[in-house]
């Protein structure tokens, strides 16, 4: 069930410009649509999910931190999470977005 998937999201000076109807922030809505794509690509199987997150961007890092990824490992200037296998994805990561 290995998969290499990239989201990028927007740098600091954008942080905020950019949201879903619902208001929530872009790089929310990639991250919560990147893990409903691998669910349902995997038969509704949670595979296990990492993040590379700059060590300054906190806003970030709590974001991922709200939807299951945890202890950070610290690397050359970012922080590598980790989201374990089968954690079930929390109940706003199964609402539509809009």
């Amino acid at each position: 069930d290995a998969a290499y998937v990239v989201v990028l999201t927007l740098s600091a000076a954008y942080r905020g410009d950019y949201t879903c109807k619902d208001g929530k922030p872009l790089s929310e809505v990639l991250v919560v649509e990147t893990l409903r794509y691998l669910v349902a690509e995997n038969n509704g199987a949670v595979p296990p999910v990492q993040a590379v997150i700059a060590r300054a961007n906190t806003p970030s890092r709590t974001m991922v931190e709200q939807y299951g990824f945890v202890n950070p490992i610290e690397t050359i200037g970012d922080l590598f999470y980790i989201r374990a296998r089968d954690r079930p994805l929390p109940a706003g990561a199964t609402d539509t977005l809009s």
